[in-house]
């Protein structure tokens, strides 16, 4: 299974929407509010049913190094938990963890697709994090993510790829 959680709030993600209906998915469509990490978690769980489902859990928003939005607007800000950042892991971290269940046993990852997610030792921190929180490897790109037409399911530029055992990766998209 692949769930998609799409932050909405420019006419791209339109696009992204229409391309994963089209797919055979039913995104996550998420607008700006407060508390959004505990209401992904919710959503994301009600989506999967039952725990070993999720094959990609793939996050789609803007970002910048060591941060990505879930319900945030435009704005890359992380106040009242509206996206996922190295600030406020300590205080989402029990919440994030409630989905590590729903993970598949084998071959499961996490794709992060905002703008420089992974650049720098912010980026690989979180990344790093986050895949000993969920159990699987979790990748990002360090560059901008255009998004748009085509392109809603790839990385653009190189990515890093955390895996749960702290190791990192480093390349191009696969």
């Amino acid at each position: 299974m692949i769930i998609d959680i799409i932050d909405a709030t420019e006419a791209s993600d339109r696009h992204e929407i229409k391309a994963i209906k089209k797919g055979g998915g039913t995104p996550i469509v998420m607008y700006g509010m407060s508390g959004a990490v505990e209401h992904m978690v919710h959503q994301v769980i009600m989506q999967a049913v039952k725990p070993g489902r999720i094959n990609l859990l793939r996050f789609h928003g803007h970002g910048a190094p060591g941060m990505m939005n879930i319900a945030a607007g435009k704005e890359v800000h992380f106040q009242h938990h509206s996206g996922i950042s190295n600030s406020n892991l300590g205080s989402t971290k029990d919440t994030l963890g409630k989905l590590k269940p729903y993970f598949a046993k084998s071959r499961a990852r996490v794709e992060l697709h905002g703008c420089k997610v992974a650049k720098g030792a912010n980026g690989q921190k979180l990344i790093k994090d986050l895949a000993k929180i969920w159990g699987v490897p979790v990748s990002a790109g360090t560059e901008s993510q255009y998004g748009g037409v085509g392109k809603q399911f790839k990385f653009e530029g190189p990515v890093h790829t955390a895996m749960p055992s702290g190791a990192m990766m480093c390349g191009f998209p696969f």
